[in-house]
């Protein structure tokens, strides 16, 4: 079995490589582009040029080649032992991630006609469930001889498990999130929060605008927040019982070594837990709302949620209104006259 150090050698030889196999296909194709100049005239010159060309693709097959198996033996010896040691017992595929239709339907992203995805993780932080993968999805338009690609996401993909009672829909994107998904193709409120300085800076929707004020605390808001100061866009969706949470790096992904400078362990160990912390990051938030909530029922007894509170408020008022009409008028609304249970994560309605 290898040491780190020799791990660590034998990684930065391959690095070094594969730079140089980078090279390659340039040089080789500038070779071409001179060589038809010079012996365009030559009966060799079709000959010449065919070989160069399968020159050049076989260099990039072989870079490719040997880039997956640094990314495999790197993975492997590295990212795998660090997430076991900051999350725990924790399931990591680096070569597979979502399938198309679990990106889709988290309702976070637009989709397009090519897909891809690994790095999946899947495991427990505090008692909460979440799922993680590298998503890449693009749209590829061809026009007559021209195509063009347009990248929708390009970044890390979350779902946590976040039950919320009552709550249907609601979507959150920063202000330059490009290509945001359709949610639960619902129709949607925009809400304004009272916090500007975040209006500013992010689109809210909702199926119902009690849930976005019910479900965007200052601490839910300050961790967004801080998402986006390190990513290029960020969006997020509350449905299903689940948080999809969407982070476009647009460029390279979690848990990547960088090719571009000699590997130094100690800063890959501290990239990996960066690439981490997210994680943490987001069960800390929606466990600190959890505790609140459940404090407040401890000490006021059967309080019940902002949504729950909204039906009675409404039942109180269509009650005042028909109470001249009759006993009748006023229960013919069951809806109205639920009454609030207590539940783990604060109060629901039953019949």
């Amino acid at each position: 079995m290898m040491s780190t150090i020799d791990i660590m050698r034998d990684l930065e030889q391959r690095r070094k490589k594969i730079q140089f196999m980078t090279v390659v296909p340039l040089i080789l194709f500038f070779g071409l582009f001179f060589g038809f100049f010079a012996y365009s005239t030559s009966p060799f010159a079709p000959l010449i040029m065919f070989g160069v060309v399968i020159g050049i693709a076989l260099a990039g097959f072989k870079t490719n080649k040997e880039r997956n198996e640094f990314k495999r033996i790197y993975k492997e010896n590295f990212v795998v032992g660090a997430l076991k040691e900051i999350l725990g017992n924790v399931t990591y595929d680096p070569m597979h991630g979502f399938s198309e239709h679990d990106v889709a339907r988290t309702g976070v992203i637009q989709m397009g006609n090519r897909f891809s995805s690994e790095d999946f993780i899947e495991g427990y932080w505090d008692g909460v469930h979440f799922r993680q993968s590298d998503v890449v999805v693009k749209r590829v338009v061809r026009s007559g001889k021209h195509t063009h690609t347009y990248i929708h996401f390009s970044g890390r993909l979350f779902e946590f498990d976040c039950p919320l009672d009552g709550n249907v829909s609601t979507l959150l994107f920063s202000k330059n999130y490009q290509y945001p998904g359709h949610g639960l193709g619902l129709r949607y409120e925009k809400i304004k929060m009272e916090n500007e300085a975040f209006n500013k800076r992010f689109k809210i929707k909702a199926a119902r605008d009690i849930d976005a004020f019910y479900i965007l605390t200052p601490h839910m808001m300050e961790c967004v927040d801080n998402i986006l100061v390190k990513a290029k866009s960020v969006g997020l969706h509350f449905a299903n019982n689940k948080l999809y949470l969407g982070i476009n790096y647009g460029g390279k992904g979690a848990f990547d070594a960088n090719m571009s400078r000699p590997l130094v362990y100690a800063n890959e160990i501290a990239k990996i837990k960066a690439d981490t912390q997210v994680i943490i990051d987001i069960v800390k938030t929606l466990k600190l709302d959890q505790n609140a909530r459940e404090d407040q029922i401890r000490k006021h007894g059967a309080v019940m949620d902002p949504i729950a509170q909204l039906n009675q408020s409404s039942s109180q008022v269509g009650g005042q209104m028909n109470g001249q009409m009759g006993n009748q008028s006023q229960t013919e609304n069951t809806y109205f006259n639920q009454q609030p249970t207590e539940s783990k994560y604060g109060f629901t309605l039953k019949q």
